[in-house]
């Protein structure tokens, strides 16, 4: 059996430990091929060899590897870094992409995965013979070969995962190109040298990125001689993250209630139902969720600073409730149905940007530390932003015009695959095949609950899965690393049936 993951960030590394586990995988029978050109195995992008600056904004509890050890990042952390108190802080991105890649390399000295360094660009269906196919045939099976320019078109593969990481960044003001203009701040230890000398720095947007930068910023006192702002159109922040709870929470929503759920419904929960039953567990669980939602709904200054000055037990509880939630988050966006999907993005957008976008209490006490010394300024109504010929750009914001000498992007990913496909080979000829198509959100359409794309040409492609972000219709849009490891657990899972259905 012959199986490529291609991209080896968290969800490619959860492969490659999930067909360790659930397969009885050795040398003389079969070979994993791992496609990844970065030099840190694992880490993928946001936990590359990176400064220690910027931080993972989820608690270390749930970021374990070891499935029957969620203290095991905590107790290597406490080894390795024991002056990070790692109990009470968040933990530095870089640091746990070398946990993630000492974890590993158990897994990766076995005698039957191959690192292969090179990018995949091209993937096509062929026959056991390795003859392409353009349609399904209708008995045998289908087999699969992967291109980088490196190797050319790759031996057959029975199955391939593709975990191709975070889309690219968002370009809102088409500036991708101009001088004195950083697209992808990471790595911020390199793409941050550009700032060097240039006394007004603009950051745009005001997401996690934008508290990585600041962050940096301070840290190396780049606020002493140069004028630092950001720029963002709405609020400056989404949350703040409160203490863990510690507490088992009353959490109706399973497997079993969806899968009841689904079979009083005929297939496909209305979210109304969802919406009911999460509100009936908020009020079990003694959470005024009506009053948390009044008080922290924004994330403007006075929101978070009202949410860092003040213990507020409902808004800890609430946040830790929906926590407990994420596990069974795939399922429920599977199950929902097309207007429930819909629903859940436009009308819950705000809601779950406030769960999802949670920024460490130190970190926004920082930035409001740095505003209140006038360190740092905070400019909001943003409208546009045009480059001039000498370098520099002019911010429009409420009427008013404002000047940069360097700005860096912080606006977040594009998830929109009928834009990534132009920057993104081996997206571009995916949909060039008519291998993957966009869902009405335009994330890759696949199925549920295995995440294997489905297209007009073969239906669905047998064990061929995507994982991650274009996935988000599927699996929701949560990428922490406890949901793709439950993702890639469903998907080696289905491998797993499909080749001992086939036996």
């Amino acid at each position: 059996m012959r199986i490529a993951i291609v991209g080896f960030g968290i969800a490619g590394a959860s492969t490659l430990i999930q067909l360790s586990k659930q397969f009885d995988l050795n040398a003389a029978t079969d070979q994993v091929d791992v496609y990844e050109t970065r030099p840190r195995l694992g880490a993928g992008a946001p936990y590359a060899e990176d400064d220690d600056a910027t931080v993972i904004n989820s608690f270390p509890r749930s970021l374990s590897l070891d499935d029957d050890d969620i203290e095991d990042f905590i107790n290597w952390t406490k080894v390795n870094y024991p002056a990070i108190d790692i109990d009470n802080v968040f933990a530095p991105r870089t640091i746990y992409g070398e946990y993630v890649e000492e974890y590993l390399k158990p897994y990766l000295a076995k005698d039957y995965v191959r690192h292969i360094q090179a990018k995949v660009t091209d993937f096509q269906v062929v026959d056991a013979d390795g003859t392409p196919l353009y349609q399904r045939p209708i008995e045998d099976g289908l087999a699969y070969q992967v291109f980088s320019s490196e190797n050319g078109w790759s031996q057959i593969y029975d199955a391939v995962f593709f975990a191709i990481g975070h889309p690219p960044y968002l370009d809102p003001y088409q500036l991708d190109g101009q001088a004195n203009y950083i697209q992808d701040p990471y790595p911020l230890g390199e793409k941050l040298e550009a700032t060097k000398g240039k006394r007004r720095i603009g950051i745009v947007g005001s997401g996690l990125t934008t508290i990585d930068l600041i962050n940096y910023c301070n840290k190396y006192d780049l606020f002493a001689d140069q004028e630092v702002t950001v720029y963002f159109r709405h609020e400056p922040f989404r949350s703040v993250i409160q203490p863990d709870a510690n507490e088992d929470y009353i959490q109706s929503i399973d497997d079993e209630w969806i899968e009841t759920q689904r079979a009083v419904n005929k297939g496909a929960i209305p979210i109304q139902v969802v919406i009911n039953q999460v509100k009936a567990d908020l009020k079990a669980n003694g959470i005024d969720y009506s009053r948390v939602w009044a008080n922290f709904n924004t994330g403007s200054v006075a929101t978070v600073t009202k949410a860092i000055r003040q213990d507020d037990p409902d808004y800890r509880r609430f946040q830790g409730f929906f926590r407990s939630f994420y596990p069974v988050l795939h399922q429920m966006m599977g199950a929902l149905d097309a207007a429930g999907k819909d629903y859940f993005y436009k009308d819950l957008g705000a809601f779950f940007r406030m769960l999802y976008s949670q920024a460490p209490a130190a970190s926004i006490s920082m930035i409001l530390d740095l505003v209140a010394q006038g360190k740092l300024k905070l400019v909001s109504g943003l409208s546009d932003i045009q480059p001039l010929e000498n370098g520099q750009f002019h911010l429009y914001a409420n009427g008013i015009r404002h000047k940069a000498d360097v700005l860096i992007n912080a606006t977040g990913f594009n998830s929109r695959l009928s834009q990534a496909k132009d920057t993104d080979p081996l997206l571009g000829n995916l949909i060039r095949r008519n291998l993957i198509l966009p869902d009405n959100r335009d994330n890759i359409l696949a199925a549920y609950p295995s995440a294997t794309p489905l297209n007009p040409n073969y239906q669905i492609l047998d064990n061929v899965y995507f994982l991650g972000s274009w996935i988000a219709s599927t699996q929701g849009p949560n990428t922490s690393v406890a949901l793709a490891k439950k993702q890639t657990q469903i998907a080696v899972t289905d491998f797993y049936q499909q080749v001992n259905r086939h036996q």
